[in-house]
């Protein structure tokens, strides 16, 4: 049998309704409108909704709960992937020699260019090494290169060895040889495309 809307957990009368929280201008100002599956704007029969407009503070407190989840998760996330040793430091010498790429190639531009000259030092990273001494962080660099590849199929591989990096840095080799292999599966069977 059918729930009614006053039956309905804060979740399922979300859902029911298709509701999303918009914030405009003012993060402060909490609304939320209804949707349906498509995307059409539509307003719940008249009982739905003053069921709704009865429950607002409860779908507003839901909502800056699911917030708050999110946010959590993003920073947990955010910070394995900053414990993984090495990789702050591999992605700063990247960093520091494409700025000094950019800074020399933009010498020999425009009126006053003088070719060179100015540009500080070359820096001198020794990537090699670095990528020896953090095989962890080159194997998520590796992933993360692969997960923002235009290929949806790619794209799933590469965010899946992330993920599994993210949360086991430690078994990088592992995750490396499965991402390897499922890339060169991917190879053969697009072979003739």
């Amino acid at each position: 049998m059918k729930k009614t809307a006053t039956e309905m957990t804060t979740k399922e009368l979300i859902d029911y309704c298709g509701i999303f929280q918009v914030q405009e201008k003012d993060p402060t100002e909490d609304k939320y409108v209804y949707v349906n599956k498509l995307g059409a704007r539509h307003v719940p029969d008249e009982e739905t909704k003053q069921v709704l407009f009865a429950r607002k503070q409860e779908c507003l407190d839901y909502f800056a709960e699911e917030r708050r989840k999110e946010k959590e998760a993003f920073e947990e996330r955010q910070r394995k992937i900053n414990s993984i040793p090495g990789l702050n430091e591999i992605k700063s010498a990247r960093a520091d020699l494409e700025k000094w790429h950019y800074e020399f190639n933009k010498s020999f531009e425009g009126e006053g260019a003088v070719g060179g000259m100015g540009v500080r030092k070359y820096p001198e990273y020794d990537l090699d090494a670095m990528a020896d001494k953090y095989p962890a962080a080159m194997a998520y660099l590796k992933a993360e290169d692969e997960a923002y590849k235009e290929n949806d199929e790619l794209s799933k591989i590469g965010f899946k060895a992330l993920n599994a990096i993210i949360e086991n840095p430690d078994n990088y080799k592992a995750i490396m040889d499965q991402m390897d292999a499922e890339l060169k599966e991917f190879s053969n069977k697009h072979l003739w495309d």
